[in-house]
């Protein structure tokens, strides 16, 4: 509150099942406080704060929203030009105990099925076939990221496609073959730490 007093309500974490129903209840003329999952000045201080519920069923909330603007392919695009669509597959973190980040929370994942629907359906809107996955543990679980290069390879669709993923042993030649053969032509790599320090 003392940070941004600009703000009646403000959601931490993550806001699909959160923003709904505050939404209702300020549409009514309520003004509720300590809501689970948000910051507001109608809270009571003396009760700590709640977070609010996080969605398991990834595959339910949708995908990308594209119609929000009628020239999404100038909206959506780099400085430079490029046009890549930004499509989470998971969130949350299969490690979720580093200290010292900020998405130490369950980590859930939609089906490969579900993402690369959504990828045809991208591509056919007009878009170039150019996507980023804007995870932090993209490659959480590999057996779900090879299951992905599996469902592209066999629909045949032609991407070009990059995410971000972690150092792990999990990961070796023919995997690495496999992603590009689904299109994975960039990946960033997470090393979380180099010091015993921070590895404790």
């Amino acid at each position: 509150r003392g940070a941004f007093p600009e703000y009646d309500y403000m959601v931490i974490g993550e806001a699909d099942l959160v923003v709904g129903p505050l939404v209702e209840q300020l549409a009514r003329g309520e003004r509720p406080g300590n809501v689970p999952g948000c910051l507001s000045v109608y809270d009571n201080p003396k009760k700590p704060f709640l977070p609010g519920a996080k969605p398991h069923d990834l595959d339910a909330l949708g995908g990308v929203m594209l119609e929000l603007f009628e020239n999404f392919n100038e909206v959506y695009q780099s400085w430079e030009g490029y046009k890549a669509t930004a499509t989470p597959l998971t969130r949350g973190c299969v490690w979720s105990r580093c200290t010292f980040c900020a998405e130490r929370f369950e980590f859930r994942s939609r089906t490969p099925k579900n993402y690369v629907d959504e990828m045809e359906w991208v591509m056919a809107t007009g878009r170039p076939g150019n996507f980023s996955a804007s995870d932090s543990d993209f490659g959480g679980r590999p057996e779900v990221l090879r299951e992905l290069c599996e469902e592209i390879i066999r629909r045949g669709i032609q991407i070009n496609f990059g995410g971000q993923i972690r150092l792990s042993k999990s990961y070796d030649r023919e995997f690495f073959a496999l992603m590009k053969r689904a299109g994975f032509c960039w990946l960033n790599f997470g090393a979380d730490a180099f010091t015993e320090n921070t590895i404790r």
